[in-house]
């Protein structure tokens, strides 16, 4: 259990590295507004289309299973074509659909494939 009496989890990474997660709290606030300023400018560019945005409105955004719980059944996205790690994880992980269309990738998958990209990480 964690300080907050949620549970924790631990995970095993790809590269053998073990890490515990939990569900997100409001007072992990400062430490995701700290880990999203302190993105390298490609990494912002790659992650949210660009370096000028309101990154306290997109950390923010709905996850898969508050989606799901919301009845919100399909997730959309659109990416850069050179994001080549996100479009694998899209690809690999959610059996996502992809189309490209005026320099973006567009993805489409349900928020039900959390579950499966879950159990598949799991393995």
């Amino acid at each position: 259990m964690t300080a907050s009496g949620r549970l924790a989890q631990e995970l095993c990474l790809r590269d053998g590295l073990t890490v515990s997660a939990r569900a997100v709290t409001r007072g992990d606030e400062a430490a995701i507004w700290g880990f999203l300023t302190d993105l390298s400018v490609d990494s912002r560019r790659l992650r949210f289309f660009g370096v000028a945005i309101d990154l306290r409105d997109q950390a923010y955004r709905r996850l898969a299973r508050c989606a799901e719980d919301r009845q919100i059944n399909t997730f959309f996205a659109e990416v850069l074509p050179e994001n080549n790690d996100m479009l694998a994880v899209f690809r690999d992980g959610f059996d996502a659909a992809t189309v490209n269309a005026q320099g973006v990738t567009e993805v489409e998958f349900p928020t039900s494939s959390w579950r499966a990209a879950h159990a598949r990480f799991e393995r």
